[in-house]
């Protein structure tokens, strides 16, 4: 591979590297809240009742948090405010997501777990991007 290569550069090293830790610190949060007997039944808005699973975490946990990254790449090399934008938007997407255990479930251990799980892939996706403009993307 080129020096040129997107994937090598300080966004998607540190990028990456974020979304592998966030998605095995969540998908360890949810193991030992299966092993401790948390429910995870869930009734989404205008759904019927499922179940969360393994693959329901990694797949909420990896998917936003490469698109974010997907998203920031051309945005950052248009504009030098991408940065203070994406940590905003991060930030905004976290606290409407929050709200999201609160209307599928009424079991207290769920929402908390499932809030809990919001908060790996924001620490991340913020680091990442702190790292990146840090190392002078």
């Amino acid at each position: 591979m080129s020096p040129a290569c997107p994937l090598l550069s300080p966004l998607w090293r540190f990028g990456l590297r974020a979304t592998l830790l966030a998605l095995l610190v969540n998908l360890a949060l949810y193991g030992l809240a299966r092993l401790l007997g948390v429910p995870f039944a869930v009734t989404p808005p205008g759904q019927g009742p499922q179940e969360v699973g393994w693959a329901n975490v990694a797949l909420l946990t990896a998917l936003p948090m490469l698109l974010g990254l997907a998203l920031y790449a051309p945005l950052r090399r248009r504009t030098s405010r991408a940065y203070p934008l994406f940590q905003g938007l991060a930030l905004l997407v976290f606290v409407l997501m929050a709200f999201g255990p609160f209307a599928a479930t009424q079991e207290g251990s769920t929402r908390l777990v499932l809030s809990l799980l919001h908060v790996p892939p924001v620490l991340g996706f913020l680091w990442a991007l702190w790292r990146a403009e840090k190392a002078g993307w």
